[in-house]
């Protein structure tokens, strides 16, 4: 009987576990960012909006990356980027393990080498 009680804990604290690990491994924020699209050297004004994901320390140790990133630019495109490095303020960002950009989570500067060219801005929170 009381073997049976035991693995009843431990199947407890198992789900427990399991629920606590996909609800609270990553905090996520929304960002809005004025700035310049730069392509061909030609800059145009564009707001672009982004999502961050930031994992929590215990995500590293089956990850390698620290969080992940979905920028829209709205009506033309949306891209993910999923390998991030958090280094001190700077959030850098990885595309296909090259270097895409940063993110400075002190300042809020956003610099990334898109799709649609390369993008510059300062951004604003938004509210989720």
């Amino acid at each position: 009987m009381k073997a049976l009680q035991y693995i009843g804990v431990v199947a407890l604290a198992v789900v427990l576990l399991f629920f606590f690990v996909a609800n609270y491994s990553s905090v996520k924020t929304s960002f809005e960012c004025p700035g310049g699209l730069t392509n061909s050297n030609l800059t145009e004004p564009t707001t672009i909006f982004f999502r961050l994901e930031e994992y929590r320390w215990w995500v590293g140790l089956w990850s390698e990356s620290d969080g992940n990133l979905w920028l829209e630019v709205p009506n033309i495109s949306v891209e993910y980027y999923a390998q991030l490095v958090e280094v001190g303020d700077q959030i850098q960002i990885y595309y296909d393990g090259a270097p895409a950009g940063m993110f400075s989570t002190l300042s809020k500067s956003f610099s990334l080498d898109t799709h649609r060219g390369f993008f510059d801005g300062v951004c604003t929170q938004t509210a989720d």
